[in-house]
């Protein structure tokens, strides 16, 4: 994706374009939807949109998906949300250039080229899906001696289908991951964690004066000086070494 992270986008007072589903909420900056997908694990997804005079593909979007119930009820329960606005033309109340200059920003750091465009992330960042573009199926009718367009139809449910499946992949990786975690906890494995915050994913080998050997999930062994863990992780190796952990 890039190797800067992306800007703040600062919340707008009012959303002046884009009627959003009201049950499901819209964290009006990216950044702030970015933390609640870490903490409550769901996918992020960034609807990135613009809107113009005559046909806009992202308002018929947000009409025939983003605007609908169950939209709103399935995003509540599985995603977190957030819009990536650019306007056209005359600027909203409330675009100020740092604000232009983070959007141009965000469609860089995230490969946009065109409106609409949904990108889903998983709650480590990492790309689930990519769904470009919105149109809607036209009718035609003979009328006289010549086709007519008649109507317009919703495509929706195709986006709304790539969304679902992302979801799924999704958490079929978390609940994957759970489960192996379950079974190296089995076998003796837990999280150890640095006092930098880094963390590693091993079983305790051996205690010694000049720090404890761990084994990762790959069976490589790792000599960790004791100023190197957090206290917690330090006095649990050193009780654990004792025998004086409870069972």
């Amino acid at each position: 994706q890039g190797t800067d992270a992306p800007p703040t986008l600062d919340p707008l007072p009012d959303d002046p374009a884009l009627e959003l589903a009201q049950k499901a909420y819209w964290h009006p900056s990216p950044i702030a939807a970015r933390k609640a997908s870490v903490a409550q694990q769901r996918p992020l997804l960034i609807f990135f949109a613009s809107k113009w005079d005559g046909e806009c593909p992202a308002v018929d979007l947000v009409d025939d998906l983003f605007s609908q119930t169950d939209f709103s009820e399935y995003a509540g329960a599985h995603l977190v949300l957030t819009t990536v606005f650019e306007p056209v033309g005359a600027r909203p109340k409330g675009f100020s250039d740092a604000r232009m200059a983070a959007v141009k920003r965000f469609k860089e750091y995230f490969k946009v080229r065109s409106f609409p465009t949904v990108v889903i992330l998983d709650n480590q960042g990492r790309e689930l899906e990519r769904i470009k573009g919105y149109s809607r199926v036209k009718k035609y009718s003979r009328v006289g001696n010549s086709m007519k367009e008649t109507g317009r139809f919703s495509t929706a449910h195709l986006h709304l289908q790539k969304i679902k499946d992302a979801v799924k992949r999704h958490e079929d990786r978390l609940e994957n991951e759970r489960v192996r975690r379950e079974s190296l906890t089995r076998q003796g494995y837990r999280l150890w964690t640095s006092r930098a915050g880094s963390s590693l994913l091993a079983k305790l080998t051996e205690v010694r004066s000049d720090g404890i050997i761990l084994m990762d999930e790959q069976g490589r062994s790792r000599r960790v000086h004791p100023k190197q863990l957090c206290l917690f992780d330090f006095e649990w190796a050193r009780r654990k070494h004792a025998g004086t952990l409870p069972p």
